[in-house]
């Protein structure tokens, strides 16, 4: 079976390359950082283990943005802690987007009137029927 992520002219290996070399310029971009050459090769490597792991550029690229707005005790320096804290932080994302589309859901006021309150007209037809009949339809309420 042939290496699908070795160098050279395989096209699965020259997109696996962009789409890394996107992630870690998004992760010097959001978290600030000076990027050297050590260190972007470092994170491009980082960035192609995250992707052969299974892991797609949007994935990433949230688990990102999460940890710069939530960074962990140490810090947040390189993708290397990323790799190991993905998954829980892709499960809290989901949670929490669930629960904004509840939220949205029960904020959204529906086409229904639930009021209970009587129109004019029921109010005169239960008056007149009441005066007919002599029986106060209030108390079967």
């Amino acid at each position: 079976m042939k290496n699908l992520y070795k160098k050279g002219g395989n096209k699965l290996s020259k997109e696996l390359n962009k789409t890394a070399g996107e992630i870690a310029k998004t992760f010097f971009y959001l978290t600030e950082r000076r990027a050297t050459p050590a260190t972007f090769t470092q994170t491009l490597g980082q960035a192609r283990t995250l992707l052969k792991a299974g892991f797609n550029k949007f994935e990433i690229i949230e688990g990102i943005k999460y940890c710069v707005k939530n960074p962990p005790p140490k810090g947040f320096n390189s993708l290397g802690w990323l790799s190991y804290t993905l998954e829980d932080i892709l499960k809290k994302l989901k949670i929490k987007h669930i629960k904004e589309e509840m939220n949205k859901m029960i904020d959204t006021p529906s086409e229904v009137n639930v009021n209970d309150e009587r129109t004019n007209e029921n109010r005169r037809s239960d008056s007149e029927s009441r005066k007919r009949t002599g029986i106060d339809s209030k108390l079967f309420e």
